[in-house]
C-alpha cells in the first residue's frame, strides 16, 4: 500500500473486509461447508492483513502523537522561561540582590541548621548564571563558617572551608565551632586552615562538646582576636580560653558577650583570670541560667551596657532574697534595652528574679522593658495578695530610683531621661483578660501611662 511522501501516512488504506455480526451468527447457527471453509479462509486471510495495517497506522499516530507531545513540552517549557524574563525579580538592581543575599546569609545558622541543609550562600549561587555572579562577588555572604571538630560531613571538610575562606576574600569571619576539644584528626584541620584566620574573626561561637584533646591546646596558639566583636561561649571555656591565650583579653572591638552560666564555678569576675577579661567595653550582655545573686558581679563590672538580656533559672527560687539595705545597688547609666527571659514557668521562677533585679538596678536611661514567659501562670498576675504576683512595690522603688517617673526636682532640667509610659502588646487571650495586667496598670498612679493592646 503506497504511503505519503510527506507524512508517511496511508492515504488510500481501506479495510479489505467488512464486519457482519448478523452474518456471522447466522452462520454460526449452521453447519459449515466445503465451500463456505474456502470463503472463510480468504475472509481470515485478508482481515489478518487488515489487522497488520492497523497496527502500523495505530504505530505510526502514536510516534505522531509523541513527538507532537514533545514538540508541546519544549514550547511550554520555553514559554515558562519566556516568562521568567518578566519576573519583577530580575528587574532588581544588582545593589538591591545583594541586599538580598546579605540579610538571608548574615544570620549565623544553627547546628541543626547546618545537618539539614547546605550554607543559603552555596544554594543561592547555584539558582543561576546571574545570582552565582552576584554570589561570588558578595564575600560576605561566605563569612560565615561553621566547623565541627567530631563530625567530617562534607559541609565541614577543609575544602568545603578553604572554599569559604577563598571567596569570603578578607571580609570579617563569623565562625561557630562545635565540641570544643574533641580528640580527633580534625583538630589538625582547624589547626592548619582556621587558626591562622583568627585575626579576621568578626563573631565566635563556641559550642562545647565531650573530647579528649585539652582546651588549652586547643586555643593557646591564638594570639590574634583583635577584629573580635561578638562572643558567645560558657563560663567554664571563657575562663580556660582566658587562661590559655591572652589574646583572649585583648579584644579591642568586643563589644556584645553571649555568656552560659549553666552550673558556674564558684569565681568572682574580681579575680583571676576573669578579672583579665575587658567587660568594661561590653554594650550587649545575654547572661543565660543565671542562677545566683553574686552572679550580679558581672553585671557590675558592664559599666557601659545599652543592652541586657537575663534568661533565668528555677533554681533561683532556692536562694534567699537580697535584703534590700540599699548599699549593694548596680548602677547602669547607659542601659536602655532591659530583658527578663524564661521559658515554661510560673510565678514561682520569675518572681525571685524580677526582685533580685528591681532591688538591686539602677537604669536612669532605660527605654525598653520586656519580660518574656512562655507559659506564665495567670494566677500571680491577677492577685496582688499572691505571694507570687508581680512585685508592684520593688518596681516602683526601682522605676523612682531610676527617676522614670517625673519628679518635681529634676522636671526643670534639660535632658534627664524619664520613662513615660508602658506598651504591652498581648495575645488574643490578653485582650479577653484584661486582669492579667491588673497590677501593671496600678503603675499609673505613679505618673506612668499604661497601655495594653
Amino acid at each position: 500500500m503506497a504511503k505519503c511522501s510527506k507524512c508517511g501516512s496511508r492515504p488510500d488504506f481501506q479495510p479489505r473486509v467488512s464486519i457482519n455480526s448478523d452474518e456471522i451468527l447466522q452462520q454460526l447457527r449452521s453447519s459449515v461447508g466445503f465451500r463456505d471453509q474456502a470463503h472463510i479462509t480468504s475472509f481470515l486471510h485478508d482481515a489478518e492483513k487488515d489487522l497488520d495495517d492497523y497496527d502500523t497506522e495505530i504505530a505510526r499516530l502514536e510516534m505522531a502523537i509523541s513527538i507532537l507531545k514533545r514538540k508541546r513540552a519544549h514550547l511550554e517549557g520555553h514559554i515558562t522561561a519566556c516568562r521568567s524574563l518578566l519576573s519583577p525579580i530580575r528587574r532588581l538592581p544588582w545593589e538591591i540582590l545583594t541586599l538580598v543575599f546579605l540579610l538571608l546569609c548574615g544570620e549565623p545558622s544553627t547546628w541543626q541548621d547546618f545537618l539539614r541543609r547546605e550554607l543559603p550562600a552555596f544554594q543561592l549561587s547555584r539558582v543561576c548564571a546571574s545570582w552565582r555572579g552576584v554570589a561570588l562577588n558578595t564575600p560576605t555572604i561566605w563569612s560565615n563558617v561553621p566547623f565541627h571538630l567530631a563530625f567530617s560531613r562534607k559541609a565541614f571538610d577543609g575544602s568545603f572551608i578553604r572554599l569559604c575562606l577563598q571567596r569570603s576574600s578578607q571580609v570579617p569571619l563569623d565562625v561557630t565551632v562545635w565540641n570544643v576539644g574533641a580528640d580527633n584528626d580534625r583538630y589538625a584541620i582547624f589547626d592548619r586552615i582556621l587558626r591562622p584566620t583568627s585575626h579576621r574573626w568578626r563573631s565566635l561561637v563556641l559550642y562545647d562538646g565531650t573530647g579528649c584533646i585539652e582546651i588549652e591546646t586547643l586555643w593557646s596558639p591564638i594570639t590574634d582576636l583583635t577584629s573580635l566583636e561578638h562572643l558567645e561561649v560558657n563560663i567554664h571555656t571563657l575562663i580556660t580560653a582566658l587562661d590559655a591565650s591572652p589574646a583572649f583579653r585583648q579584644t579591642p572591638r568586643l563589644r556584645c558577650l553571649h555568656l552560659d552560666l549553666e552550673r558556674p564555678p564558684e569565681i568572682s569576675v574580681s579575680t583571676a583570670p576573669l578579672q583579665a577579661f575587658p567587660w568594661a567595653q561590653l554594650t550587649t550582655l545575654r547572661l543565660v541560667w543565671m542562677n545566683y545573686p553574686h552572679q550580679f558581679d558581672i553585671v557590675r563590672a558592664c559599666v557601659h551596657l545599652t543592652k541586657l538580656e537575663l534568661f533565668m533559672d528555677r533554681e533561683y527560687t532556692n536562694v534567699d532574697l537580697p535584703s534590700h539595705d540599699g548599699t549593694d545597688f548596680v548602677t547602669l547609666d547607659h542601659l536602655n534595652d532591659l530583658k527578663f527571659e524564661i521559658g515554661c514557668s510560673d510565678g514561682d521562677e520569675l518572681h525571685p528574679l524580677l526582685i533580685e533585679v528591681f532591688s538591686r538596678m539602677i537604669t536612669p536611661a532605660l527605654k525598653s522593658l520586656a519580660v518574656s514567659c512562655s507559659r506564665p501562670d495567670i494566677e500571680w498576675f491577677i492577685d496582688h495578695k499572691f505571694y507570687k504576683c508581680w512585685p508592684l512595690d520593688v518596681f516602683s522603688e526601682f522605676a523612682r530610683r531610676s527617676r522614670w517617673i517625673p519628679d518635681p526636682a529634676f522636671s526643670s532640667q534639660i535632658g534627664i531621661a524619664c520613662l513615660r509610659s508602658i506598651k504591652l502588646i498581648g495575645d488574643e487571650r490578653a485582650a479577653k483578660e484584661p486582669l492579667v495586667y491588673k497590677s501593671l496598670m496600678e503603675l499609673e498612679k505613679f505618673g506612668l501611662r499604661v497601655e495594653v493592646f
